[in-house]
């Protein structure tokens, strides 16, 4: 069985293109204006396969508000024992550097 190949698409390319944009803004401002530029990339993406981003937003917003609210909670919970863990390595490499 050979592999497919991926076929290049210009809008998925501008969309992954995006993402190092947004990955590369040095403040937060332009970081605000890089995710405003994704979000008319996607829109745009949205309306040449042929559907309505507004009815599509919606329908998913609808169908998933309550799963992605549940998502972000447990994502925020696993951040947050990282950043835990990462504050007291740093704390005791300090301890450690003063004795």
């Amino acid at each position: 069985m050979t592999l497919t190949r991926a076929k290049y698409d210009y809008n998925l390319w501008l969309i992954f293109t995006q993402i190092a944009e947004i990955i590369e803004a040095e403040t937060p401002a332009q970081r605000a204006n890089e995710c405003a530029d994704m979000i008319s990339v996607l829109l745009n993406y949205i309306e040449k396969l042929g559907y309505d981003p507004a009815k599509i937003y919606e329908g998913r917003i609808t169908n998933k508000s309550e799963m992605v609210k549940t998502i972000v909670a447990k994502y925020h919970q696993k951040w947050k024992r990282i950043v835990e863990e990462l504050n007291c390595e740093s704390a005791e490499e300090e301890n450690k550097s003063n004795i």
